[in-house]
Formats: C-alpha cells, sequence, structure tokens
C-alpha cells in the first residue's frame, strides 16, 4: 500500500529493477484489513469453539453425562 507522496520513489525503483513489478500488488487499507479477515475467519472459529472448554472445562457443555 504506497503512500502518495512515495509514488515518485516507486516509479524509480520500478524503473532501474523492473523484477520488482511482477509480484507487485496496489491495493486500499480496507482490502488488506478485509483479506487478513477472511484469512483468520477458521482460526477464529476454531479459538471459539475450543476457547470455554480448554480454560474452564467445568463451564463447558462439550462432555455432558446424559443428553438432557
Amino acid at each position: 500500500m504506497p503512500e502518495a507522496t512515495r509514488l515518485s520513489d516507486l516509479r524509480a525503483s520500478l524503473s532501474t529493477m523492473p523484477q520488482l513489478g511482477q509480484g507487485l500488488a496496489i491495493t486500499t487499507p480496507s482490502a488488506i484489513r478485509r483479506a487478513v479477515w477472511q484469512t483468520g475467519g477458521m482460526r477464529r472459529v476454531r479459538e471459539t469453539i475450543s476457547v470455554l472448554f480448554d480454560r474452564h472445562p467445568a463451564f463447558s457443555a462439550r462432555i455432558v453425562l446424559s443428553a438432557h
């Protein structure tokens, strides 16, 4: 996510090292936040499901004596 004030530096770097731009992607801060949030989604689900049992098993309903 380049800053507007540094675009000329980026252009100069790309002019001297064109291979640098082959894997370059420019995006917005909100798109980066969204991608990071989506990437961590499954980890957050696993933590949410297991954190109570892992930290306070006596308060968790994961293991019960009867279905009622």
